[in-house]
């Protein structure tokens, strides 16, 4: 089929770019069809991982396609450009986000999208050059529409990431160019040493001129005056006064020059680097001189020199400089730890991050082989000491991954070492040049999933569809006794496992190309083990694809028969015990119907008290206003009053009773706030003594450190009042009653089916005649009481439960006869403080909190 011809990049008011420039610096990066690489496919997996989205992509957009420098699940290395998306997200600043690409028109007729199963969603981030160029982008897409778009820490990551990819591309630039810039500055040094080498048979060759300076007289002979006015002008004789030479000299080098020409006269020799002027072109020249003859009294007379033109030397420096200043750049913004090795003196010069990579605040004073791997995990260690080895037998760099224990805080972090050596003119290695840099988090995908498979007992491995192994799990490494290293990289049926026997590879080898071609492959093959013991497992290959449907892996997996065999009979054993679980979930089950049978009967009591409380307190509010009204105006005579007197008394009766009876529905108003336990309790200990009489023992447990709870303080207090008269009424001849409270935390499951969070269980026990179980069943029943008649509303204990309820907490009663009632309420933990108004008075207390008695 003919490729369809590539489209232009749409053209957008807001570009300040043209294509041409786009184009011109995406070449300079010279990534475009350049091999897959580990970092950028880890960066495209991440993606594609933090966005839950089926792909994944790191692309660079050309004049004339998309080409993917890293993907996953696309299955392609390019793109004709009239399909792109990207095309269309190099336009927009920053962060591209499209919900819905079908209901987008800048891609109607896309195939990619109008299509069955096609593209519906996409996000990229820009990648952006210093010069704020759009070369690429770093996407995710989905075939399903995302109407809320991306999380905002999935837009920081896409964005993160996008950031990386850039800043690797300009440290790879960087270092080019830096190697660049450093061999052309060893170019021209070794083009200096070989001047000053051969000095006077190729002055010439070597922009170099010989004088004699008559100090006497102040007059400078030059060995050669035409190159002398080749840099200082055409009037510039054999001979020139100091003094009209210094007129040549750049302004800002003359005092310079001066003090260090004098300097050198001094001692007997000297060297000078300064700018000369010609017509406005500057030139750098270096002076070497020294004292050549003097006088009787010891003072100098002739001093004799070379000056030499530096121009190229101090460019090539100057620009060595700059390089190194955007290597430095480049590594702060990759998060890169640079160091630098000198072979000859093993010291060492380490960019800070270097060492905080490592888990140190300050840089460490002497860092050697050995500093570094004390930090290499002891699992590691052979295999990085293996890549240490081989650089040195080969005279290269290295290049490895491992873990690392930092200093600091002593956690585990992957990173990537990579070194380069100089080598000095005898080809010896004179410096090492190295980078490091933290790679746990593009590691932490494949390692979760490493940690996964290697739990399996049974054998999971990836191999490429010509049968290349690339993963395997330890358990079949440790069974057979054989490492990574003799499996991973190679083909599959050359492994140690079948290589007892050519029959059993060829089939294997067989099965391999089946499933490439997209069948599973399931058959028993026996398998080697440690000492050449041969165990049968059922073994399958599957092929996997991508979402083109196209085969990216084969995976092989495989258990072994013999357990496949103890497996159906532990099943079976299971089966057997299921059965007899069932049988007492049945019995369970009918308890938990009656249980339900009695929840439910509270709620539809609940409902109808309710409902009569409700149309009661309307009918009363009418009948207290009108007999306060008649009671405040004083209508009629005393007996009247009298009359009118009780009526509202009794009428205030009826209002707390509709009060508790609203409480049990739990439709009543509340005004929940965080109430200080202590101060409420401890205000309300007298009031308690007072009312439960001499021969009751009251007592307070409190805790000095009890958290806040949320409830209404009002209610809480009503409720805590009528908790102490029911003891009070329970204990005919005296006995102890007891208020306390405790923090509990309450987990999913729980016998109360309370929400999991923090609650404080306030607890009112007395040791009076108690209850049976027949009582306790209808206990909390609105109007159901033990006092016989006129001595009980029967709604204190309805009141608290419904109270409990509406407060998202539980109420759980607990009495046997002859030993007594506790009665026990959770109540949820505040999440704000107390009230600087509802602080508690200060009052004693021991260590143990508020624990007090009261009695009179």
């Amino acid at each position: 089929m003919d490729r369809p011809a590539a489209s232009s990049i749409p053209c957008s008011e807001s570009v300040r770019w043209s294509e041409q420039e786009r184009s011109e610096a995406l070449a300079r990066y010279d990534i475009l069809d350049t091999p897959t690489e580990t970092m950028f496919d880890e960066i495209a997996r991440l993606a594609a991982d933090v966005c839950e989205a089926p792909v994944g992509v790191v692309n660079f957009v050309s004049n004339v396609r998309q080409w993917f420098k890293a993907e996953v699940g696309i299955g392609s290395r390019e793109l004709p450009l009239d399909v792109s998306i990207c095309r269309h997200a190099i336009l927009q600043p920053g962060l591209f986000v499209v919900p819905d690409l079908s209901e987008d028109g800048r891609f109607d007729g896309n195939p990619l999208v109008h299509t069955a199963g096609g593209l519906r969603f996409y996000a990229g981030a820009l990648l952006e050059t210093p010069e704020g160029l759009p070369i690429g982008t770093v996407c995710v897409l989905d075939t399903k529409p995302r109407p809320e778009g991306l999380a905002q820490r999935q837009g920081r990551v896409l964005s993160a990431l996008a950031r990386q990819v850039m800043s690797e591309l300009e440290l790879r630039r960087a270092i080019a160019q830096r190697d660049a810039e450093i061999e052309r500055a060893r170019q021209t040094e070794a083009q200096l040493r070989e001047s000053e080498a051969r000095l006077h048979m190729a002055q010439r060759a070597a922009r170099a001129v010989a004088w004699e300076w008559d100090l006497p007289n102040q007059l400078i002979k030059w060995a050669d005056p035409a190159f002398v006015r080749e840099l200082a002008g055409d009037d510039i004789g054999e001979t020139t006064t100091f003094a009209e030479w210094m007129k040549r000299v750049h302004p800002d080098d003359v005092e310079r020059h001066l003090e260090q020409g004098t300097a050198a006269i001094e001692i007997g020799h000297g060297r000078v680097t300064f700018r000369l002027l010609r017509d406005g072109e500057v030139r750098w020249l270096q002076a070497t001189g020294q004292v050549a003859s003097r006088d009787e009294a010891g003072l100098p007379l002739t001093m004799i020199g070379i000056t030499q033109d530096v121009t190229e030397r101090q460019i090539a420096e100057e620009a060595l400089r700059t390089s190194e200043t955007r290597l430095r750049l480049a590594a702060a913004a990759g998060q890169l730890g640079e160091w630098e090795l000198d072979v000859a003196t093993d010291t060492s010069v380490r960019a800070l991050r270097h060492d905080q990579i490592f888990g140190y605040e300050e840089p460490v004073p002497n860092w050697g082989f050995e500093t570094f791997i004390g930090h290499v995990v002891p699992e590691d260690r052979e295999h990085v000491e293996q890549a240490f080895r081989t650089a040195a037998a080969q005279g290269g760099g290295w290049h490895f991954e491992c873990r690392i224990r930092r200093a600091n805080d002593g956690q585990i972090r992957w990173i990537a070492a990579h070194s380069e050596p100089q080598l000095g003119p005898d080809g010896r290695v004179q410096r090492i040049f190295g980078l490091v840099i933290d790679i746990t988090e593009q590691r932490e995908p494949h390692e979760r999933l490493r940690r996964v498979l290697d739990q399996l007992f049974a054998f999971v491995g990836v191999m490429s569809p010509d049968g290349t192994l690339i993963e395997a799990n330890h358990a079949p490494l440790e069974a057979a006794g054989i490492s990574e290293e003799d499996v991973l990289g190679k083909l599959f049926w050359d492994a140690y496992w079948w290589s007892y026997d050519a029959g059993v590879q060829a089939r294997l080898k067989e099965a391999v190309a089946e499933a490439a071609a997209g069948k599973v492959v399931r058959y028993d093959v026996p398998v080697r083990m440690a000492g050449g013991v041969l165990v049968t497992i059922d073994f399958q290959i599957s092929p996997l694809r991508d979402l083109n449907g196209d085969i990216i892996h084969l995976i092989p997996s495989g258990v072994i028969v013999e357990e496949r065999v103890r497996a159906e009979a532990e099943l079976r054993a299971l089966n057997a015990e299921l059965e007899q679980r069932v049988s007492q979930a049945v019995a369970e089950r009918e308890q938990a119907q009656e249980a339900l049978r009695q929840s439910q009967k509270l709620e539809a009591m609940g409902q109808l008290t309710g409902g009569v409380a409700h149309d009661f307190n309307n009918l009363l509010s009418p009948i207290i206003g009108g007999l306060d009204l008649l009671q405040r105006r004083g209508v009629g005579d005393e007996r009247a009053q009298r009359t009118i007197g009780g009526a509202l008394a009794s009428a205030e009766r009826a209002k707390t009773l509709v009060q508790r009876l609203l409480a049990f529905a739990r439709r009543q108003p509340l005004q929940p706030t965080a109430v200080d336990l202590n101060a409420l309790v401890g205000g309300m200990a007298d009031l308690v003594a007072s009312t439960s009489g001499p021969r009751v023992k009251v007592a307070v447990d409190l805790p000095a450190t009890l958290s806040p709870v949320k409830a209404d303080p009002n209610q809480l207090e009503m409720a805590i009042l009528n908790l102490a008269v029911n003891a009070r009424d329970a204990m005919p001849d005296g006995g102890s009653l007891t208020i306390s409270a405790r923090e509990e935390e309450f987990s999913p499951g729980n016998r109360l089916k309370l929400k999991p969070r923090r609650y404080i269980r306030i607890s009112v026990a007395d040791s009076g005649v108690g209850m049976d179980e027949a009582t306790l069943a209808r206990a909390i029943e609105p109007f159901f009481s033990t006092k016989g008649i006129g001595k009980g509303t029967g709604l204190g204990l309805s009141m608290v439960h419904g109270l409990a309820a509406q407060l998202g907490g539980a109420m759980d009663l607990q009495s046997r006869p002859g030993v007594g009632t506790n009665v026990q309420f959770y109540l949820p933990v505040a999440d704000e403080l107390v009230p600087e108004r509802d602080q508690p008075r200060k009052r004693d207390s021991n260590a143990n909190g508020h624990r007090s008695s009261c009695g009179r």
